[in-house]
């Protein structure tokens, strides 16, 4: 019983092995990375040890990380050519405490998506971790104001939820 789990995760390894080989920008999506293994809890939270050989197996294979402003310079990418983009959701403290570093050590770049409410927050970053992830290569987006599902809110809250977070992350980053 045990085994079936298993097969199904190397395939899934598998898959995502080869969309690495395939010509193109390779997009990678995180969210939380936690250190404490035993307070791992859901899908959207990634072991700090796996997500180490995650990003030591980018940087011994040749990957160049780079940002969404420099996917202009990969719009033909040839097949030798090894690039992918780093993103992280939510902009949870972890993000500046275990993930930026981690990013520095590799000189790796990585795109952090925020929740522009949650700054200053015990679950968010500061300001002032925002502006020196920016200072230093990353590049911040929103991810939107107070992170509704926007299926279920109406047009102009989707238009404040865009237009507020975009607004105080930019009074934030410069």
């Amino acid at each position: 019983l045990i085994g079936i789990p298993l097969v199904f995760l190397s395939a899934y390894v598998f898959m995502v092995y080869q969309d690495l080989q395939r010509p193109g920008i390779v997009v990678l999506l995180f969210h939380q990375v936690i250190e404490n293994e035993q307070e791992w809890s859901n899908k959207y939270q990634h072991r700090l040890s796996v997500f180490e050989e995650q990003l030591d197996y980018l940087l011994h294979e040749g990957y160049t990380t780079i940002l969404p402003s420099e996917i202009y310079k990969y719009t033909r990418k040839s097949d030798s050519e090894k690039v992918v983009m780093l993103t992280f959701d939510d902009g949870t403290p972890d993000h500046y405490d275990i993930v930026y570093p981690l990013l520095r050590q590799r000189n790796f770049k990585g795109v952090f998506f925020v929740i522009a409410d949650n700054l200053g927050k015990r679950y968010g970053l500061s300001a002032s971790q925002l502006m020196e992830m920016s200072q230093n290569g990353m590049e911040v987006g929103s991810h939107s104001c107070s992170h509704p599902f926007l299926d279920e809110v109406n047009e102009n809250e989707i238009l404040y939820e865009l237009d507020q977070s975009k607004r105080i992350l930019s009074e934030v980053t410069g």
